[in-house]
This record gives C-alpha cells, structure tokens and sequence, in this order.
C-alpha cells in the first residue's frame, strides 16, 4: 500500500474520487494503485505530485517494485 500517497491525499483534506477526477482517471484505477496492485504511469505520479504539491519520491518511495502488481 503506498501509506505516504493516502496520508498526503488526507493532509490535503482530498477524497479519493475527487482526485481521480482531477487526473482524469477512474477511481477505480487511483484505489488500485494506492493499494498496489497496479503501478501509476510516470505521468499519473507527476500529475498526482502536482495536485498535493510534493515530490513524487515522497508519494511513491514505500512502493514495493516485487509486489506483483500489473507493471
């Protein structure tokens, strides 16, 4: 799970769905990607870095590169 991309929505006070509406993306696909199971595009992680106002490396660094998840 990235914790660090779901505490920073949090800190921001924005909800899962309006993010993924903002990115232009289902919700679906922003909850599969919180979770693991599915890794962001490097466009998805720009824009989603720009929306909270960090730094990629700070959302993504507890991504697990073995996690098994559709790359």
């Amino acid at each position: 799970m990235l914790l660090a991309l779901k505490m920073a929505l949090m800190h921001r006070g924005v909800r899962q769905y309006d993010a993924a509406r903002l990115l232009g993306i289902t919700e679906t696909r922003l909850s599969r990607i919180m979770c693991g199971r599915l890794e962001a595009t490097e466009d998805e992680k720009k824009r989603l870095a720009q929306l909270l106002q960090t730094r990629v490396e700070d959302l993504f660094a507890d991504a697990d590169p073995d996690a098994g998840g559709s790359r």
